[in-house]
């Protein structure tokens, strides 16, 4: 959470001039240069930093890992061995197929890098690169735009996408958003949804403060079955 993509809000950034010499230096091609630039356009989301805190707070019997800021980097969840942990949980941006030029899947946007070494750290985390990760058996919540399907170029139905990916990657439940989300919102409810254990009752509590739709029904929960669960079905 709280990945860090416009980097020029502040004149003064020192960061600035090192990223435009690098993205006029990197040897990764025109395609790469755009990515990164797209990255740099999207506004910062600070309250991420507290949704990630105030989850990973409920969250006790775990391994735990928190990648803020400068330390949420695609590079750091790519090398990280993710199978150690129960539930991986992500606050970013959401990027849906041709939401930007140079992104042509869904993606997750992670902060921008400071010099492209090379694919896995262009700030962008693509369906293709989420697939190949070890998720095994984790919980996983997608706190980003638009999580829940592919509403973007590609306009296709049912469960795929970036939730798709997660479940390719070994993720025995996903719990994503089916359109765009107001973000401080987002991070109450997924805060009391890890803290109740249920998602149904902290979108009940939701809609008591609120009964906006849009701020108490964002999030949808996908899982895999099990042998037990086909049982049931089968019995219903």
């Amino acid at each position: 959470g709280d990945a860090v993509y416009n980097r020029i809000e502040n004149p003064e950034d020192r960061f600035a001039k090192s990223i435009y010499k690098n993205l006029n230096t990197t040897a990764l091609g025109k395609r790469a240069l755009s990515v990164v630039t797209e990255v740099l356009s999207l506004s910062n989301l600070p309250e991420t930093r507290d949704e990630i805190i105030k989850s990973s707070e409920k969250i006790t019997l775990e391994k735990k890992l928190l990648l803020l800021g400068e330390d949420a980097t695609e590079l750091n969840v790519r090398t990280t061995d993710l199978s150690q942990f129960g539930t991986i949980h992500f606050a970013t941006h959401g990027l849906v197929s041709g939401e930007f030029d140079a992104v042509r899947e869904p993606a997750l946007v992670m902060t921008a890098p400071i010099k492209i070494i090379n694919s896995m750290n262009n700030g962008i985390l693509s369906v293709t690169e989420i697939a190949e990760l070890n998720m095994t058996g984790a919980q996983i919540i997608l706190s980003a735009c638009q999580t829940a399907t592919d509403y973007g170029d590609t306009k296709t139905p049912g469960i795929n996408g970036l939730t798709g990916s997660f479940f390719s990657a070994g993720a025995r439940e996903v719990i994503a958003t089916q359109w765009k989300i107001e973000s401080i919102s987002a991070a109450n409810l997924m805060a009391a949804a890890i803290s109740d254990g249920s998602l149904k009752n902290a979108m009940t509590q939701q809609f008591i403060s609120n009964d906006t739709p849009y701020l108490w029904a964002p999030f949808i929960k996908f899982k895999t079955l099990t042998r037990s669960d086909t049982r049931t079905v089968g019995q219903t």
